[in-house]
């Protein structure tokens, strides 16, 4: 839903690496990098040494500190509230360190699936914040077409959309915000780390059953028009199982997998690139990242990658659209070296997520947060483009405009609208993505 950094979408422009330094001297450019997440005082056989308490000590401290110095600011500051564990920790934190009433924001949806109000509200109540809450409902065309134009080039992750929106919401209170980006990598709250960690329990079963038992079993599930369905959600995760665990990580993120781009290009200059997997572009930072703990590896590549290029670059675009500045606690250097270090064993205990940040706020926390369940921060993307959303795929998708660009084969694009439009089954990523290059292409290319 993104393009990996070093490249853009435009010929000769790239993107400086997270780390990196442009140094121009004497009409001379050179690319320096500066600082790394592997590079500070800590280490992973250290930690490895050390007990959950220890660490949960030193860990507490570094985050204190972190939020102390981002709470600096001459102008009026809020945090972020999703309703989530990461920002609730940022607000119990802040509440701590600061003597004037915190301004909180959050954002819901009228479907519940999606909507963390409720946590949000209950965090709100306990540290007796000054709290606003905005709905939102599917903008319109208009308002769809500036929130992408912000990002320059193709941009998918719908997430966006209630980015910008909290961020409007707090820009009429305040000029500064804390935000709880980050807390998902450093600790392992995305799902796709239990579904790293469920491969690895898988590819020890008996072959019999890797190859034949459960695949037969998966396969004869009945589909479902919803993608977080359980039997849509084992069925990829058994397409999942057939990658290297490190391919397989980078293959539960994608959209578009390798099949499905032979089904929609037509261009050929679009089918030459299928010579380059685009699931190899993680492989050197895998490479780099060569430890023994293959969950803090795959933390890592996300940290270099999906956190910058995604997460960073949609909450730095929809904050500064709205003349907001959004600073993030959890990523403060140091704070960041001491967690990577930390064994992912204590970030993802079974199937437990963000077990040791759990740990350490239980206490400060309602349960109803620590102990809920996640939800994201994502629109109910499914469901709009089945309704409010759909007048999008008849202006965006049509077949006289889908071959008229002549990149894509429009059979096949029809074939997902309609599949979703009758509720057959949940295309809505792989539409919204296209939609989305089409509109960029609209606004840039013409």
């Amino acid at each position: 839903m993104y393009i990996p950094a070093p490249d853009t979408i435009y010929k000769d422009i790239h993107k400086l690496l997270p780390g990196h330094l442009l140094i121009c001297e004497q009409g001379q450019m050179s690319i320096k990098q500066y600082w790394d997440i592997n590079e500070g005082d800590y280490s992973y056989d250290e930690f490895s040494r050390y007990d959950e308490n220890e660490l949960s000590e030193q860990l507490m401290h570094l985050m204190e500190e972190s939020i102390r110095m981002h709470l600096l600011s001459d102008v009026p500051l809020g945090l972020f509230l999703s309703g989530g564990i990461d920002s609730g920790s940022i607000v119990a934190l802040t509440s701590g360190l600061s003597i004037k009433p915190l301004k909180t924001f959050s954002i819901g949806f009228e479907d519940d699936r999606y909507n963390e109000l409720q946590n949000a509200k209950l965090v709100a109540e306990r540290f007796q914040t000054d709290h606003h809450e905005f709905v939102v409902k599917p903008p319109d065309i208009n308002a769809i077409e500036e929130i992408l134009s912000y990002f320059d080039e193709p941009f998918a992750d719908s997430s966006a959309i209630p980015t910008y929106y909290v961020s409007k919401c707090a820009k009429e209170h305040v000029t500064v915000a804390l935000s709880g980006d980050g807390g998902d990598e450093i600790f392992a709250g995305y799902g796709n780390y239990k579904t790293d960690k469920i491969g690895q329990y898988y590819r020890k079963f008996p072959l019999l059953f890797q190859k034949q038992v459960i695949p037969f079993v998966i396969n004869r599930l009945p589909g479902s028009q919803n993608s977080l369905s359980i039997s849509e959600q084992l069925k990829k995760l058994l397409e999942f199982t057939k990658f290297s665990p490190e391919h397989g990580h980078v293959f539960w993120l994608s959209v578009f997998n390798e099949d499905f781009k032979k089904k929609l290009y037509v261009q050929e200059r679009l089918k030459s690139l299928m010579s380059e997997n685009s699931i190899d572009k993680y492989t050197a930072y895998f490479d780099r990242f060569n430890g023994a703990d293959f969950i803090n590896r795959c933390i890592n590549v996300d940290i270099k990658t999906v956190l910058p290029d995604d997460y960073l670059t949609k909450v730095d675009r929809m904050s500064m659209a709205n003349s907001l500045e959004v600073r993030v606690p959890f990523l403060d250097h140091k704070l960041l070296e001491f967690a990577t270090a930390i064994p992912s064993r204590l970030k993802l205990k079974g199937l437990t997520t963000k077990y040791l940040l759990k740990k350490i706020m239980s206490n400060r926390l309602p349960e109803e947060v620590t102990r809920g369940k996640k939800k994201g921060f994502s629109i109910p993307l499914n469901r709009w483009l089945k309704e409010d959303f759909s007048i999008l795929i008849d202006k965006y998708l049509s077949e006289k405009l889908v071959k008229k660009r002549g990149y894509f084969n429009y059979d096949f694009v029809a074939t997902l609208s309609s599949e979703h439009l009758s509720r057959k089954k949940d295309n809505s990523k792989f539409l919204w993505t296209l939609i989305c290059f089409e509109i960029w292409h609209q606004r840039f290319l013409g």
